[in-house]
């Protein structure tokens, strides 16, 4: 601490003391003009009711004028900047003590031993001190500006915030106005929300638009606060100096809802709505063409149809054969934001193929993980055409860019292609059999897409006329990994036949032995396959004798049956 630090310590207050006073006349003067200007800007907006452009050309001329006054008004007083030293030399004019103050500032410094003699130095700055210690310099503020412009400015500042409490309303619109937003001051009717075409407009800054397909209606909805008018309507004016003039009526004698609608746009347009003494900026509704969607459905049959994948395009309405795999693909002359396929109550996203289009066209399709299933086990809520077991009806909608649908969503639905069930037949040489006999069954089978089984389903009819039914026996089952045969005998053999050993089966003298062969055809999965039952064939059980007569009886049989067979060529001969 030296012994000047109290007349340093004065020198600082008083310096920042003239700073303070220039700060407040310079800002004071800003603050007025400022304060000024906008309330000259509010009073053209508001009585002038001025547009977007207009608003703009004011604010650069108000912003001349804030540059013009910081010029002037302000930048004059920020332009000093004092030290010690002018303070020091600020308070020997006013205490007429010739130098010594900055004689004495001076001779502290670290360099001052090499100017001369100490001792001079020192009693130069004791004598200073002891005589500034005395002093209370003044502040020299110049006082008439400083007044006046605080006085104007406290002035300006209380009459202004009294409007703006009375006026509330205007103050915010007035600074939205400011800003080039939209909103307008408050009149009579207050239109709170303006929908077109469900696109609610933005009341507060405008530079709204909606997009309108082409060739379909525009419908205008507005809610008002108020006073209420009996109507109101919405103007537009479009590209190539088309005019339309649409009325809004109220919804009901109660409502404050107005709605119309223009039945047909084919051109874009710029919109006004009006309501009463309100109105809404210029809207602008722009004419967009909706999307224009290929569909492509391509189906996997199953493996054991044997048939190559189909793909059809532009089909609405299929026939697959049961158990296929169907593909969808979405081809939209528009760049897509969403595409979704409803099948029953469920709905199912579909995601873009490839990167997002660049004036080509958009593909979308099924993911897929909706056709990954597990090979172990079913799922409980199987995708629909993963397997199609049973008729699919689907509904495609997509959204695009701008926000547009298609006018009616894609409907469609994929049918099961008829498979007809197995046919199969069979024949017997003899009916009378011995109880242990093995007598052999002849017998055919087709269908469609291939064979999984044929069996033999044995019934005893016992003399008493009791039934009984005996367990299946495979005639013919498929192998897994095989390929089903599409017909029994194959085209390489001369028949198929079966020997069917009755002893197991336990039939006695006078019981009857019926049986029917049952065929299944192949449907990917054996608890699908459909059947078919052959003509049942009965086996009487006799012993050796009975067997005997019987073929004696058929020979008998035979001759009178060739008898006949002579006796009517014998009588053809004779007519002719």
């Amino acid at each position: 601490m030296t012994r000047l630090s109290q007349l340093r310590r004065r020198l600082v207050r008083l310096r920042r003391r003239r700073r303070l006073a220039r700060w407040v006349i310079a800002y004071s003067g800003l603050t007025l003009v400022v304060l000024w200007v906008l309330a000259v800007l509010f009073a053209a907006d508001w009585s002038l009711r001025m547009g977007k452009p207009e608003r703009i050309v004011l604010a650069v001329l108000a912003a001349g004028v804030v540059g013009w006054a910081c010029r002037r008004v302000t930048a004059p007083w920020l332009g000093h900047a004092e030290d010690d030293l002018d303070m020091a030399l600020l308070i020997e004019r006013q205490r007429h003590i010739d130098t010594d103050v900055i004689a004495a500032l001076e001779f502290e410094s670290p360099e001052a031993p090499r100017w001369g003699s100490v001792q001079l130095e020192q009693a130069v700055i004791d004598e200073t001190a002891q005589t500034v210690a005395q002093v209370e310099p003044q502040a020299e503020v110049p006082e008439t500006p400083l007044k006046r412009r605080v006085g104007l400015l406290a002035a300006t500042c209380l009459v202004l915030g009294v409007l703006a409490a009375v006026f509330p309303q205007h103050v915010a619109v007035f600074f939205n106005r400011l800003l080039l937003g939209a909103a307008h001051y408050p009149t009579a009717t207050t239109i709170e929300t303006a929908r077109i075409n469900g696109h609610e407009l933005d009341l507060a800054w405008g530079a709204t638009r909606v997009k309108c397909p082409y060739g379909q209606p525009v419908r205008f909805e507005v809610r008002c606060a108020g006073t209420l008018p009996a109507s109101g309507s919405a103007r537009l004016k479009g590209e190539h100096g088309l005019a339309a003039l649409v009325p809004l009526e109220r919804a009901s004698d109660e409502s404050a809802v107005y709605r119309g609608e223009l039945a047909r746009l084919v051109d874009s347009a710029e919109c006004l709505l009006y309501l009463g003494d309100a109105w809404t900026e210029p809207v602008r509704i722009e004419l967009v063409p909706r999307p224009t969607v290929d569909v492509q459905l391509e189906v996997s049959p199953p493996g054991y149809a044997g048939s190559a994948p189909e793909v059809f395009k532009d089909l609405r309405q299929i026939s697959v054969i049961e158990n296929s795999r169907v593909g969808l693909r979405v081809f939209s002359d528009k760049e897509l934001h969403e595409a979704t396929l409803a099948i029953d109550v469920r709905s199912f996203a579909l995601c873009r193929h490839g990167p997002k289009p660049e004036g080509g066209r958009d593909e979308w399709g099924l993911p897929d993980e909706l056709y990954q299933t597990s090979a172990t086990e079913k799922p409980q809520n199987p995708f629909p055409l993963a397997h199609v077991v049973e008729p699919v009806r689907y509904v495609l909608q997509v959204t695009d860019i701008d926000g547009l649908q298609l006018e009616r969503p894609i409907e469609g639905v994929v049918r099961i292609k008829t498979d007809h069930p197995p046919q199969v037949t069979a024949s017997i040489v003899t009916h009378y059999v011995v109880p242990t006999a093995r007598p052999t069954i002849r017998y055919a089978a087709s269908d469609d897409y291939g064979l999984a089984k044929i069996s033999l389903i044995p019934e005893i009819l016992h003399a008493d006329g009791r039934e009984e039914e005996k367990p299946e026996i495979t005639v013919f089952e498929l192998r897994p990994g095989d390929m089903p045969p599409k017909s029994l005998p194959k085209p390489d053999e001369h028949e198929a036949k079966f020997v069917l050993h009755l002893a197991p089966l336990g039939a006695v003298k006078g019981d009857q032995v019926k049986v029917t062969l049952r065929a299944i055809d192949f449907r990917g999965d054996p608890e699908r396959g459909r059947s078919a039952l052959s003509d049942p064939m009965v086996f009487q059980v006799t012993d050796e004798q009975g067997v005997l007569a019987a073929m004696a009886e058929q020979e008998r049989e035979s001759l009178r049956q060739v008898d006949t067979m002579i006796q009517t060529q014998i009588s053809v001969g004779e007519s002719q």
